[in-house]
């Protein structure tokens, strides 16, 4: 029998076509009609074919083809553009690789990275987006030899520590280069690798070359946190976007695109195809309520359904996973993310460290020395306490006030879902932080102490359970028990003892009413060049003593209670 052919359009429909030669899709409208004007000025623009003639032409994106459904009505797909829109929806899990057991979330996200030269993966924190790329670019073989990885400056060390933990397990070898610092260097990409090269450096430091990083052809670009580029008028988005378009692969990683409106994605998806997505407004007034007023448009809200039409329309490009999609998640969701020290502080806690002694200047803002204090040790226990709170802040001991932990507070509440508690082991650390982090945050803070009042401090739980406070620091002595916390989404500590108060923390939040898995991300110290610090002794020791607690790193959610 012969083959059944397509049946003739309808007078009205409209045939649509792909441009195998360029990135473009393109329509022939089948007669002149008045609601063609429609898509003029969105990504749709009128061109002359010399085959076709007059036809509408766009940068080749699913979210256009579904512009011009809703717009027209049914569409008569040559069948190019219909292989194509099976393949940019089609999401083709990968198998668990050796011993790396990748839940079937995990091996789609693998799986739909691996497919896409460009895209962006939304994974909520601790679902891990990091050891998912990973894979992926492990995956594409010999297509990928050098990787960039952009992330926030707090993270540059757990990405290192994340590649060295799976690199066993994966088919590749790495050799990671942290671009970072005075004596950051690049020599050592050019230099003949077996395995890939992995170059990690932070949005500030690469916006500042980026002429320099696009001569060492990068194959893969990932945009780790992705949301930092939110902003379309930033000099780090606009940076960024210019690095992007000089590098073949672009992923994004982020836990959530959008902080309030939906707008925020706008950019994100601009830096991943620029053509596709060229105009901010076209993309807001389609997914957000826009007030015009006399001092120009302003976004109030977004449109019902919005983010939902969107993982809808963007399937080619965007792939999101939240926890309340993802079953068997555990009652906590642990990460651990280490700090460079900052230089005086490394100096003060390496001279504790070696000579049990270490003396410590007061500065003005001029860096001019005001005091001094000697501080020695006397025996093991005293000594395991001074280096945590060194390995914190020198202040605690009258010194600098310098930490590369505190430092990163701030832009890890960007990153982590809030409301937030801050869980400290001593009290001068929630004075100095309350007072630190006021200065960098928009938010209102609240401090629960031993000095505390019984009044005062049910009053500020009621303020944070019911949304006034959005951060709230606490000492692990007085405020891991009585109080029930569960409205906090993220649960930072940048210091911990070894004793029973970090498990009564633990408890404070995940109780009867909570409704979501909580982030705890543990900050610790360590060496510029990325050695440990007591930090990860005490962790080890805690984490030795919390059997009934699931281990979770980055990505791999692995229960130990069997």
């Amino acid at each position: 029998m012969p083959e059944k052919q397509p049946p003739t359009p309808d007078v009205g429909r409209v045939t649509f076509y792909k441009d195998t030669k360029q990135d473009f899709l393109f329509f022939v409208p089948s007669k002149i009609n008045p609601t063609l004007k429609l898509l003029e000025g969105s990504m749709w623009f009128v061109a002359n074919n010399p085959e076709l003639g007059l036809c509408y032409r766009a940068a080749t994106s699913l979210e256009a083809l579904y512009w011009l459904r809703d717009s027209l009505g049914p569409l008569m797909l040559a069948p190019e553009v219909a292989k194509w829109r099976r393949e940019a929806t089609w999401v083709n899990p990968i198998p668990s690789i050796q011993n790396l057991p990748l839940f079937p979330f995990q091996q789609e996200a693998v799986g739909f990275l691996v497919d896409r030269s460009r895209a962006m993966l939304s994974l909520s924190p601790g679902l891990g987006k990091t050891i998912c790329s990973i894979t992926a670019a492990n995956l594409l073989g010999e297509d990928v030899e050098k990787v960039l990885v952009i992330a926030p400056l707090s993270l540059l060390y757990m990405w290192k520590s994340e590649i060295a933990k799976w690199e066993p397990f994966l088919p590749r070898k790495s050799r990671v280069i942290i671009y970072h610092g005075k004596k950051a260097s690049l020599q050592e990409i050019d230099q003949p690798y077996d395995g890939m090269t992995w170059v990690i450096t932070n949005p500030e430091t690469a916006i500042k070359i980026v002429p320099t990083l696009l001569t060492k052809k990068f194959d893969l670009l990932i945009l780790d946190e992705s949301i930092l580029y939110k902003s379309r008028t930033s000099q780090r988005t606009k940076g960024v976007t210019r690095l992007a378009k000089g590098i073949p692969m672009v992923w994004e990683l982020t836990g959530a695109p959008a902080n309030r409106m939906i707008d925020d994605i706008w950019s994100q998806f601009n830096i991943l195809k620029p053509k596709a997505y060229a105009s901010y407004w076209r993309f807001a007034q389609e997914y957000c309520m826009v007030n015009p007023s006399p001092w120009g448009n302003q976004v109030i809200a977004n449109k019902m359904n919005a983010e939902e039409v969107i993982k809808k329309r963007f399937q080619d490009i965007y792939f999101a996973r939240s926890q309340s999609e993802v079953l068997d998640i555990p009652e906590w969701i642990f990460e651990e993310i280490d700090i460079p020290m900052k230089a005086k502080q490394e100096k003060a806690y390496h001279e504790m460290a070696i000579d049990l002694a270490t003396t410590l200047n007061q500065e003005d803002e001029s860096g001019n020395i005001t005091a001094s204090t000697k501080v020695t040790v006397e025996n093991h226990l005293s000594k395991v306490v001074r280096l945590i709170q060194l390995a914190s802040n020198p202040m605690l001991l009258d010194g600098t006030n310098e930490s590369g932990k505190w430092d990163a507070l701030p832009e890890l509440m960007e990153i982590y879902d809030g409301p937030w508690l801050v869980w400290v082991s001593f009290t001068r650390t929630a004075y100095y932080l309350e007072e630190f982090l006021a200065r960098k945050v928009d938010q209102r803070i609240g401090k629960i102490i031993g000095a505390t009042d019984t009044e005062e401090r049910n009053n500020w739980i009621r303020k944070f359970q019911e949304g006034e406070t959005k951060i709230l620091i606490l000492n692990m002595q007085t405020g891991s028990f009585g109080h029930t916390l569960t409205a906090a989404r993220t649960a930072f500590y940048p210091e911990r003892n070894y004793d029973s108060n970090y498990f009564q923390s633990l408890h404070r939040f995940r109780r009867i009413g909570t409704v979501h898995a909580p982030n705890v991300v543990h900050l610790r110290s360590v060496y510029q060049d990325g050695s440990p610090t007591i930090d990860h002794l005490v962790h080890g020791l805690l984490d030795y003593r919390v059997g009934m607690i699931k281990d979770l790193t980055t990505g791999m959610l692995k229960d130990i209670l069997k």
